[in-house]
């Protein structure tokens, strides 16, 4: 096996990028477990300097949510790791020319603190969600039951008119 750091590769994506987007993705301390979302490119217009876009779409299986099952790998730029139960395919948009490759997991446990497996949402998002739904449910729950008490004593109004 030979290393050689510092080599540039065309099919590294970092070689592609200016010098503020490299210094985004850049390792400045000592590496800890986390995980990042990926944004957009800084400018709309920077998309199309970058050249043309490619769609890579990856045939994806796993067996349970709960651990990750297989990383898609974009050279140069990093991993997603992807925790699935059954079978999906992920459309993956990469400049021309950069190598994307499928591999098993290399770390199995997701970070439970940042995601819930089956979303792709963050758990503070997920909850406002949730929280906002259950507070529309309770809200629609509750004005049925004032509808259903408001026909109870309109039938009960008739019965004792009818007397």
């Amino acid at each position: 096996m030979y290393d050689t750091p510092g080599l540039l590769h065309p099919y590294i994506m970092a070689m592609r990028l200016n010098n503020e987007e490299r210094k985004m993705i850049e390792i400045r301390k000592e590496l800890k477990p986390r995980t990042f979302r990926v944004k957009p490119p800084i400018d709309p217009e920077r998309v199309a300097e970058l050249g043309p876009w490619t769609e890579r779409r990856i045939e994806v299986s796993g067996a349970s949510w709960d651990v990750n099952s297989v990383d898609i790998s974009v050279s140069g730029l990093g991993w997603y790791s992807l925790g699935l139960k059954g079978t999906a395919t992920v459309a993956l948009w990469t400049l021309e020319g950069i190598h994307v490759t499928e591999r098993d997991a290399m770390i199995l446990h997701r970070a439970q603190f940042l995601e819930r497996p089956g979303f792709w949402l963050p758990i503070a998002i997920a909850n406002a969600i949730g929280e906002e739904t259950r507070k529309k449910n309770e809200k629609r729950k509750a004005e049925q039951r004032r509808r259903e008490d408001h026909l109870l004593e309109e039938d009960l109004i008739l019965e004792e008119s009818t007397y």
